[in-house]
């Protein structure tokens, strides 16, 4: 399970996982200990896909689409500017001055959020994906063997990648994108010609989705805030809807 799962979409939950760490009654293993644990073995080949992974994009296959969309300019640039940074700090001898910090900013900076929220399907953070492409801009520009031919570079791929996120949220195409890629597991939840669903259990949902939303706002994260708004709204009537029916 993700880390942030703990604590950051559950809050509380991280006092369970402390408690987990320091009981004795649960036996624990290291991923390299598993093959001695579990005898039985079968070959086979794995499809490409991710936790968030959804029919269509197996049919079309992209199974990484909300990291590296092919048709989403975005994510091009961005990866562009990712294997920028990471070839000026691989062309750095180590022991050259001011390689450390360069190598040690690069870690960081390789982080999987910003091509998350530059997906829009359906989440989308300007500030994230901003913040992302700053990171990996400062790497080459903090990388003292690159040229300056180079950090140019890694500056117009910054400016580029910033305005056109902004002519994306000043167009309409977020709000396309958004539409279209709706999560498929929240939407099934929500179908009112599936299963039956409890009022409640909608209620869950707004109360946790709510949680987030104020934290956004609280950390001025403003586009995602208003995302989790525009969810609520939706739940909201779809709640409704049932009640209705009841």
């Amino acid at each position: 399970m993700d880390g942030e799962t703990f604590g950051h979409h559950r809050p509380g939950l991280e006092k369970l996982l402390f408690d987990i760490y320091q009981s004795t009654e649960l036996p624990t293993a290291t991923i390299s200990e598993l093959p001695k644990l579990f005898k039985d073995q079968e070959v086979c080949e794995p499809v490409a896909a991710t936790w968030t992974l959804m029919h269509k994009d197996l049919v079309r296959n992209t199974p990484f689409s909300r990291w590296d969309e092919p048709k989403n300019k975005i994510h091009q640039m961005l990866w562009k500017l990712t294997y920028l940074a990471i070839d000026s700090v691989q062309h750095c001898q180590p022991k050259t001055k001011g390689f450390k910090k360069a190598r040690e900013m690069l870690d960081a900076a390789l982080h999987s959020d910003q091509y998350w929220w530059a997906s829009a399907k359906p989440w989308w953070s300007l500030e994230i994906l901003e913040k992302g492409a700053k990171e990996l801009t400062e790497v080459v520009l903090n990388t003292p063997s690159a040229s300056s031919k180079t950090k140019k570079q890694a500056e117009e791929l910054y400016k580029k990648i910033v305005f056109l996120a902004l002519d994306w949220q000043r167009f309409g195409i977020v709000e396309d994108l958004v539409k279209e890629h709706y999560d498929e597991e929240v939407t099934m939840r929500l179908d009112v010609t599936a299963p039956y669903i409890p009022p409640e259990e909608f209620d869950k949902i707004i109360e946790h989705l709510r949680k987030q939303m104020l934290e956004c706002a609280k950390t001025e994260e403003f586009e995602r805030a208003s995302q989790f708004r525009d969810r609520i709204k939706e739940l909201i009537k779809k709640r409704d809807e049932v009640i209705k029916k009841i």
